[in-house]
């Protein structure tokens, strides 16, 4: 996941925290450099501005922009790596559950199969289906060649074969 270009929304969500960040830091020294400003003077009527906090203000939210950024930079790789685990654990979790989806959807309309599927790929899972039928993983690869090899010279001498090769199965 570190090695991928991250996505826009991704990066627009680090641009926005960096730019909290340093907006954070700036409103903390404008706070701290107007309250050493106004620390010596005379305010007359607006004496009231020196009971404010800003220079309190001001240092907390200089600590909250430097905080955050270095709290960004130091846990990101941690909750990458984390998020990282996470859908590895979910993929895994809910990968039986898309293999029969899978599985299901191409028994049900053999056009999906068809469309995706090599002819070498065909001819596996037909092996496959006949030793879970008959039981032998053997019986059912030599049987599976047997009927590949007849339904290829059917192809060849213009289907006449791949009748009398499979009448016995439609019957």
């Amino acid at each position: 996941m570190s090695d991928s270009i991250p996505s826009p929304h991704h990066r627009l969500r680090r641009l926005k925290a960096a730019l909290l960040a340093v907006s954070l830091t700036l409103a903390g020294i404008l706070l701290m450099m107007l309250n050493a400003w106004l620390a010596p003077m005379r305010l007359g009527s607006w004496q009231w501005l020196h009971a404010l906090p800003l220079g309190e203000l001001g240092g907390t939210l200089f600590g909250a922009g430097l905080l955050s950024t270095f709290f960004e930079y130091t846990f990101r790789r941690d909750q990458e790596a984390h998020t990282l685990a996470r859908f590895r654990q979910i993929i895994r979790e809910e990968a039986p559950a898309m293999r029969d989806a899978v599985v299901a959807g191409f028994a049900i309309h053999p056009e999906d199969l068809k469309r995706v599927a090599t002819p070498e790929l065909l001819d596996d899972i037909a092996a496959n289906v006949m030793a879970l039928h008959l039981g032998d993983e053997q019986f059912a690869r030599e049987r599976s060649t047997a009927i590949s090899a007849t339904k290829l010279s059917a192809l060849l001498s213009g289907g006449t074969t791949w009748q009398c090769a499979f009448g016995s199965l439609l019957q």
